[in-house]
Order: C-alpha cells, then sequence, then structure tokens
C-alpha cells in the first residue's frame, strides 16, 4: 500500500470558511421526520422496558386548565431518547449488484486504520462549517450515479455535487434533503479547535478521511474530542470506523439526497439490516427529547380521538430538536397531488381515526408573550408564535411539490432546506413555508421583498383550499448566485436564470390534487397541550399556560387570515362528535343514502343536534336526537340537487364540538362506475366514485347480461362497492351491464370470453420491467390481442410488432409524465382500457443488442478487452436535447461493468430510430476475465443486467 503523495489526483479547492456558529433555524421538518419520530419512540420504549416498573399505575396526572390540556413528564415522555451506541465498532455499507440502487449495512469489531491516519496529510486550515473539494482517484459508483468528485465537510460527512457550510443543525432531514450524502458523524464538529485534525490518505482503491481528535464546537471552553474515518472503496462499499467517539447530537448513515422518499431510520446496533434504495441513517443524542408518541397516547387515555391537530409545548426547557424550534410529524395522509405518501400511524399515537399531524413547538420560553411579537432566533423571517404555528400547521401539505429541472429531471429546484421547504430562489409569494417574494429586475437579477405572509396561492392550491385556476404563474431561479437552503430575508440580492412555472406545470409533475378544493378539509381542530415537570402546581405554570392559551385564542383569525379566509380551526377542548360522511362523501342527485352520528362520549341525557344544509344541494331533518346513554343517531340525507353541500350538526350542548362533512351530490356527469376484482372468480364488484375518489353509499346498481347474475340489483356500501355473482354465458362474449338507478346513464360493461382482448401488463420493452417513460420502446402483454386497435390516451398508435400475446409500441416523447390510458379495441368492437403510470426514465437494455463498435458481433459471446468500444442499444432513458443533429439523453447514463462505473462518450437516440437509444462507452481497464454482468443507470434507476464477455 503505497502512502498518498502528488502523484495522487485528490486536489483540494481552497474556500474561505464562514463564522461559527450553529444557526437557531425555525423548522426541523423534513419528509423523514415522522420515520424519524416513531424510531425515536421505538428507542425510548426499549428504554423504558429495561426499568423497573411500579406495581401499580399512578394516577393520571393530566388535567385541562381552560382549554389547554396540561400533561405532566411521568413515565418517560421526556427521555434521552437515543445515545450514541457506534464507538469501537467499524459500520459498513455495501451496495447490492443489480436493479435499483441498493444497500445493506453491517455493525462489526473496530477496524480503524491507524496508519492511514498517520500517513494522511493534514487538510490545512480547515475552519468549523467548512468544505474542501477533492478529486477522487477512481469513479465512486453511488445510488446510481457516479463522482469523481468529492466534497470534505468538517461537520464528519462527505457530499457529492456541492459542499456544505451552513451552521444550520446537523438533522436527520438535513442529511437527507441535501445533495448526496455520506454521514460518518453529522455533528457540529470544529476542526479549528486545539488538538484535532481532519487527514486524507488515498491509493487506487480507496480513499480515507480520518477525523483524528476533532472537538465538538463549544461556545464555552473545550468540546469533546471525536475520532473516526470515513473510507470509500473502488467497489462502492462504504467504511465507517469509530475510536473515541461521544457526541452530543450526530445523525450517521447515507443519502442519495434531494429527500428521496423511503428513508428508513434504524438502529445499526440492534435492528438487522434490510435492503436500502433511500437514505439509511440514525440519530443519536445525549440530550433529552419529548416522545411525541407516548405524549399523545397519554392525552387520549382523557381526550376523545376528536382532533385533527396536536400542539406541545412544554415548560422544561427541552427543545423541540437541537439547533431548532419547531417540528411537525405527519401522522396520517391520504390525500395525493402534493407529494406526501399516504400513511397512516394515528393507532400507534393513541387515535383511531382522527389525527392528522403532531406539531411541537418546543419550550414555551422561545417565544415571546405577545402572540404578534418577533420570535427573537427568527428575526430575520419576521416570525411570530403565530406565523410559526401556521408554518408547522402547513406542514401537513407543503412544502414537497416541485418541478423538475429542466437539465436533471431527479432535481427539485422548488424546494430547499430540508427537502421541505420552499426554495430561497422560488418565488413563493412570502410563503410561512420559508418563502418569500422575489422581485425580478431584468438581464438576470433579482432581489427578495416581503417573507412570511401566509399561506401563498399556490400553497392553498395544494392544501385543498383553492383551485388550480386560483394559481397565478410565478418563476424559480435555476443556479442561483446566493444557496437554495438559505432560510428567508428580505432585500437580498441574486442572479440567475429565471424558469416560469404555472399551476398545470406543477400538476404535470406532481399529478393531480385529489380530492380537489370542492370536497378537502377545510376546518380542522386543534388541541394545545402543555407537557410540565411531574408534580407541578397550577401556580406554578399559570404564566406559560396562559401565554399558551394566548396563542391558542389567536390561532383562529391568523390561520383565517394565512388562507385568504378559506379555512378555519377550532380550537377548544370540546368532546367530539363525528359524521360518518366525514370529511367528506357522495351522494347521488335524486338518491338518498344514511348517515350516522357518533359520540365517543355519550351524553347523560338527550342530546339534540341541529342539521344544517345551507347550500340546499342535501336534504337533512332538521335535528336528530342521541338518546341518553347512547353513542349515535342514524339519519337519512337526500341528493336535492347536483353541487357541493357543507353538512354541519351542531350539538344543543356546547361542550361537544360541532361536526361538519362536505358531500358532494353527484350529478351523472361526475360519475363513475367501475368493476374491480371479486374475491372469487365469478365474484363481480362494481364501485361507485368520482374523480375525488369519493364513495357513495346507498346507490342501488342494477345488474343485467348473458348467463346468469344475481342478486338483479344491488345496494353500494360505505366504500361505494356492490357486490354481486356472475356467471358468463358459453358463447365468443360474454356481457355484463350494471347501470346506476337514479342515473342511468353512469353504467358500465363487463365483458367475458374468447372474443375480449385481456391487458396482463405494460412494460418497459427491452427489461419487461415495471415502468413506462415517454419517448420509449413499450410492450403490452395479454391475450387474445390478434387485430386488435390500440390508443394511448385516446391518440391512435401504430405498433411495431403486433401479435395475439403481445405488442410492442412507442410511446411519444410529448406523453406528460402520469397516469395515461393504453385501450385495445378487439374487431368485435369490444374495449378493454389499462392505466399506465408513466415514468420520466427507466432505463432498458435489450438483451441481444450489446455489440462490438462498427460490428454486429455480440459482446456476451464476443470477449471485448480494455480499450474496445461497445455499444448498447436501449430505451427508457428519458428527454433529450438537440446538438449538432443529434438528440442527446438529458441525464448522461452511466454505465457499470460489474462494480467498476465508466461514463459514456455518447448516450441518445439511436440515428433513424424510434423510441431506440444508443450508448457508446469504452471497455475500462482493470476488469476480471470471464463473464461480467454489465447495466446502466439514469439518474437513480437501473437498468436490468446483460451479461458480457472479457479477454
Amino acid at each position: 500500500m503505497r502512502p498518498f503523495g502528488l502523484s495522487c489526483l485528490i486536489c483540494a479547492f481552497v474556500f474561505s470558511p464562514l463564522q461559527a456558529r450553529q444557526e437557531i433555524v425555525s423548522c426541523a421538518t423534513s419528509s423523514s421526520t415522522a420515520s424519524e419520530v416513531m424510531f425515536l419512540h421505538r428507542q425510548a420504549e426499549r428504554r423504558r422496558a429495561g426499568r423497573p416498573r411500579p406495581l401499580a399505575a399512578a394516577a393520571s396526572t393530566s388535567r385541562d386548565l381552560g382549554n389547554i390540556a396540561v400533561i405532566e413528564d411521568s413515565d418517560g415522555i421526556v427521555e434521552t431518547l437515543n445515545q450514541f451506541t457506534l464507538d469501537r465498532h467499524t459500520l459498513t455499507f455495501s451496495p447490492l449488484a443489480g436493479g435499483t440502487p441498493r444497500y445493506q449495512y453491517l455493525l462489526s469489531d473496530l477496524v480503524y486504520d491507524q496508519a492511514a491516519a498517520d500517513q494522511g496529510r493534514v487538510v490545512a486550515a480547515l475552519g468549523d462549517d467548512d468544505f474542501r473539494g477533492f478529486t477522487l482517484p477512481f469513479a465512486f459508483p453511488y445510488y446510481g450515479a457516479s463522482y469523481t468528485q468529492a466534497f470534505l465537510n468538517s461537520d464528519g460527512n462527505l457530499t457529492f455535487t456541492a459542499g456544505e457550510s451552513a451552521s444550520s443543525t446537523r438533522s436527520l432531514g438535513r442529511m437527507t434533503g441535501g445533495p448526496p450524502r455520506i454521514a460518518a458523524l453529522f455533528d457540529d464538529l470544529d476542526p479549528s479547535a486545539s488538538g484535532g485534525s481532519v487527514r486524507y490518505f488515498a491509493d487506487s482503491g480507496r480513499v480515507v478521511f480520518s477525523w483524528v481528535k476533532v472537538r465538538e464546537y463549544s461556545d464555552f471552553g473545550a468540546g469533546r474530542q471525536q475520532t473516526f474515518q470515513l473510507r470509500l472503496y473502488v467497489d462502492g462499499r462504504i467504511e465507517f470506523a469509530y475510536n473515541g467517539v461521544v457526541p452530543q447530537n450526530a445523525v450517521v448513515g447515507i443519502a442519495p439526497g434531494s429527500a428521496k422518499a423511503g428513508t428508513a431510520v434504524v438502529s445499526f446496533l440492534t435492528d438487522p439490516s434490510g435492503e436500502y434504495s433511500a437514505a439509511v441513517a440514525e440519530r443519536f443524542g445525549n440530550t433529552q427529547d419529548v416522545d411525541i408518541v407516548a405524549l399523545a397516547q397519554k392525552f387520549y387515555q382523557t381526550h376523545d380521538d376528536a382532533y385533527d391537530f396536536l400542539v406541545v409545548y412544554n415548560t422544561m426547557g427541552v427543545a423541540a430538536q437541537a439547533g431548532a424550534l419547531a417540528y411537525e410529524a405527519t401522522v396520517r395522509s391520504r390525500a395525493t397531488g402534493y407529494g406526501v405518501p399516504a400513511q397512516d400511524a394515528g393507532a400507534q399515537y393513541g387515535s383511531g381515526s382522527r389525527l392528522l399531524s403532531m406539531l411541537n413547538l418546543g419550550k414555551v420560553g422561545d417565544y415571546p408573550s405577545d402572540p404578534a411579537g418577533t420570535v427573537l432566533v427568527r428575526a430575520a423571517a419576521q416570525d411570530t408564535p403565530m406565523t410559526v404555528l401556521g408554518h408547522e400547521a402547513g406542514h401537513l401539505f407543503l412544502a414537497f411539490a416541485s418541478i423538475p429541472d429542466p437539465g436533471d429531471p431527479t432535481a427539485r429546484p422548488m424546494i430547499g432546506f430540508g427537502g421541505s421547504h420552499w426554495s430561497f430562489a422560488f418565488n413563493s409569494e412570502a410563503s410561512l413555508n420559508e418563502g418569500e417574494q422575489i422581485i425580478d429586475r431584468g438581464d438576470g437579477r433579482f432581489v427578495t421583498g416581503a417573507v412570511t405572509q401566509g399561506y401563498s396561492p399556490l400553497d392553498r392550491y395544494l392544501m385543498g383550499f383553492a383551485p388550480p385556476a386560483a394559481v397565478p404563474d410565478t418563476f424559480v431561479v435555476l443556479n442561483p448566485s446566493v444557496s437554495p437552503l438559505r432560510h428567508p430575508e428580505s432585500n437580498v440580492p441574486f442572479t440567475g436564470t429565471r424558469l416560469n412555472i404555472s399551476a398545470a406545470d406543477v400538476i404535470k409533475a406532481m399529478g393531480r390534487r385529489t380530492p380537489d378544493d370542492t370536497v378537502a378539509q377545510r376546518r380542522f381542530r386543534f388541541a394545545f397541550i402543555v407537557l410540565v415537570p411531574r408534580g407541578a402546581q397550577d401556580s406554578e405554570i399559570a404564566d406559560s399556560v396562559k401565554r399558551v392559551d394566548r396563542y391558542r385564542e389567536q390561532l383562529a383569525a391568523s390561520y383565517a387570515r394565512y388562507s385568504s379566509n378559506l379555512a378555519s380551526v377550532d380550537t377548544t377542548l370540546n368532546r367530539g362528535m363525528r359524521l360518518s360522511v366525514f370529511p367528506a362523501s357522495g351522494v347521488v342527485a335524486g338518491a338518498s343514502t344514511t348517515a350516522t352520528l357518533t359520540l365517543p362520549t355519550p351524553p347523560t341525557s338527550d342530546l339534540a343536534v341541529r342539521l344544517e344544509t345551507p347550500k340546499g344541494f342535501l336534504r337533512a331533518p332538521a335535528q336528530v336526537t342521541v338518546p341518553a346513554g347512547a353513542t349515535s343517531a342514524s339519519f337519512t340525507l337526500t341528493g336535492a340537487g347536483a353541487g357541493v353541500e357543507e353538512l354541519l350538526a351542531a350539538p344543543a350542548d356546547a361542550t361537544y364540538e360541532t361536526a361538519y362533512a362536505r358531500v358532494q351530490v353527484a350529478a351523472p356527469a361526475q360519475l363513475a362506475l367501475s368493476v374491480i376484482p371479486g374475491s372469487t372468480p365469478n365474484s363481480v364488484v362494481a364501485h361507485l366514485t368520482d374523480i375525488n375518489g369519493l364513495a357513495y353509499a346507498g346507490a342501488r346498481i342494477a345488474a343485467a347480461g348473458s348467463g346468469s347474475v344475481t342478486p338483479a340489483v344491488a345496494v353500494t356500501d360505505t366504500s361505494g362497492d356492490a357486490r354481486f355473482q356472475w356467471l358468463p354465458g358459453t358463447g365468443n362474449i360474454s356481457s355484463l351491464k350494471l347501470t346506476v338507478d337514479a342515473a342511468p346513464s353512469v353504467a358500465t360493461t363487463l365483458n367475458a370470453g374468447t372474443g375480449v382482448p385481456v391487458i396482463g401488463a405494460v412494460v418497459n420493452a427491452a427489461s419487461f420491467a415495471a415502468g413506462v417513460s415517454p419517448g420509449s420502446i413499450a410492450t403490452l402483454f395479454g391475450t387474445h390481442l390478434a387485430g386488435v386497435t390500440l390508443t394511448l390516451n385516446g391518440d391512435a398508435v401504430t405498433p411495431f410488432y403486433a401479435g395475439d400475446t403481445q405488442i410492442n409500441f412507442y410511446v411519444p416523447a410529448e406523453t406528460p409524465v402520469a397516469d395515461s390510458v393504453i385501450a385495445v379495441t378487439a374487431a368485435a368492437g369490444v374495449t378493454v382500457n389499462y392505466i399506465v403510470p408513466l415514468v420520466a426514465a427507466q432505463p432498458g437494455i435489450f438483451a441481444d443488442a450489446v455489440v462490438l463498435s462498427g460490428t454486429l458481433s455480440r459482446v456476451s459471446s464476443t470477449p471485448v478487452q480494455a480499450g474496445d468500444v461497445i455499444e448498447i442499444y436501449c430505451t427508457g432513458l428519458g428527454p433529450t436535447r438537440t446538438s449538432r443533429g443529434l438528440q442527446l439523453a438529458t441525464v448522461t447514463p452511466i454505465v457499470y461493468f460489474g462494480s467498476v462505473a465508466v461514463a459514456p462518450s455518447f448516450a441518445g437516440l439511436a440515428p433513424g430510430f424510434v423510441g431506440l437509444y444508443q450508448i457508446n462507452v469504452r471497455v475500462p481497464e482493470g476488469l476480471p476475465a470471464g463473464t461480467l454482468p454489465l447495466l446502466i443507470t439514469s439518474g437513480n434507476t437501473y437498468s436490468n443486467e446483460v451479461r458480457i464477455a472479457v479477454k
């Protein structure tokens, strides 16, 4: 092993260090916060399980002071949630071959390379919150891309594509939401402090970065020393070795960057490894945290499941997270079109059906007494206690939506800090979620204007409060001269290239907001909680409770203002009352359904509830009564005319909440009747819904057709489903027609028999894998396809090949990246539809179409050697750009010869062909003789694997 010397091409680029100090940010919310919260709760549960338990459970110490729920710390609600457990160990991340880029981890005994640390050259003058760029001696493969340059950041991590010198909290969200990152110890480290150094060493097969006795930053005195290594190998392996590490707070793991969905938060010490295609990380802390999951469970022991948001402050001096005022953890999400995946962790929080979000606002003392006063640590962003509340509540929907960067479809230029806030370079019209107004001064010059005003027009669309037509065009500045991760600040000039954005552009990128503003929830209930020390007396916490109560009292008016009076909140601790059609449901115009009013807490006397349907689209009885001791009462709803009604249920007893629901009374043109697979071959389930996915219960569905069907009429259940048994006739084509009784024009026909085409799958034509992209060649597999005609989104398609079980066809490059409809029509006139979700890129290699350049010799059987150029014919490389008469792939793919990553000399459409891409690449030195796997990547997507022969 030769030491690092001048012959190695690792060259440091000099950057000026910034002034050291950890910046207090308003928000630690990220796309991984919900997973992080549940992980920390599991770790706290493990700690609690190891302690002696009292013989008898202590009486509940929860109580309500007016409309503030006071909960005393007990049973470990405040915990040191996850102390560092990796010291004297080595943590290895190994890439897995084939398919989507994936990693496994392994924790083993310490293998700290003292020789590499001793021989490594010191990174000169590396300061606190500083970085250096290094050219690697080999192309390092990482999450489907290949990098020859890495940035060493003083805070215990490497990044690719950009260095980092921010002083904001070293959080899991920052780790996953920024550039691609390898975090051995993402901590507030200060290499400029006495006694420590960061060193690098390299040879042809690996690079070693060593932090040797580097201290944590400290305002006073000397911070703790940390010694560890980060090692990169030519085959893509990553190793962290810890040889004396005791951090206050740190994150350890690997991440592809840009807040890619699917972050796994694990315990490297106790959890067995899975296979991870997104970030995998662990968050450590030697400081106290609030276990908000356990806190919610405690709250629900004495309160109804009647709140959409739980808002938590504490008087115990416990920050929401190190370096952050607050964060939001999404509990439930069911809507689409704004970038939040569907999830439901409500049961773990103690909420059976309603809770949507937890807001941890941290220390009461961090906020001024005046609800309109400035939060001092957030003065530049002009935050107040109200804007912070609005910001965190907005995170249930914001900010995760972005159009792709035209130069890189995997990048999200509208998104900034933590992958969950608007970019500093995006004109978000002074959104509460880290936004500002940007003024275009022309000639590529911009300046920031107002900040932190309210929910912007785009926010209101994404939240479901407004239609896309209400969103004016806006813009983002590409390649800005300021960091897009910067926090809001007025009067900051910068330069860049303007890219205009419309609501239609956002919808194209994210999909339709479903449910839309007509039926999306707009009334929310907030419960305010103050967490106090065990045994705290009311007199001791009175000032804090009064302060939080002022915030509570002001939130209704503030939220209405932030949402332009399109949404409202209720902040009382009233008992719950729920309508079965909440939050939204459907009724066919002219038809009726049954609704139920449910009370978690039964009344002691008969409870009269007034029903209101102010718009007249829906008829309901004027009043319904819940008998004393009962928990429910049912009544009939009838669709009087097409429109959206807001049904209100106002109780005579004001200690119960007013319940509400939005009800779509649908005209026939708004309804869709479809057939979904049943539980048995002859079982047919008719599903009645609309464009918002609402269920239409109580609708009569009539069935008639060839063969036998029972029953003749079925009524849809609360899911909008009606069930039948159908035995088709013996003819070539048998048909079953299902019709909505109250709307005969709403019908669907189910066909069976040998004359009916069947679509089994639509896949990439080269790999036969799921994932079809615009501009590619696709294959449709099925049966009875001979002689059919084919359309894509209503436009005729001429196949390259058509047989009885397979059709190959071209997907036009201009087809939107969204769900598309493939339809095949048989000669007998029977049409079958199939939904195909199109993706930006999905590379696939044609197995017999990898040849020696300029020949027809297939390299699967004709061995190649170093220096040979091979041509790879494939499809699905995504968008192209014109250059010198050629169509080049916008995102340059990477070719893997085994584990060796190589950049191609050409990648684009094969000249003279449609949908067929060509990659020219030179065979690298050092490949082992024999048969070797070859695959390609585009962005973060992998192709299928083919085999090549090597001399």
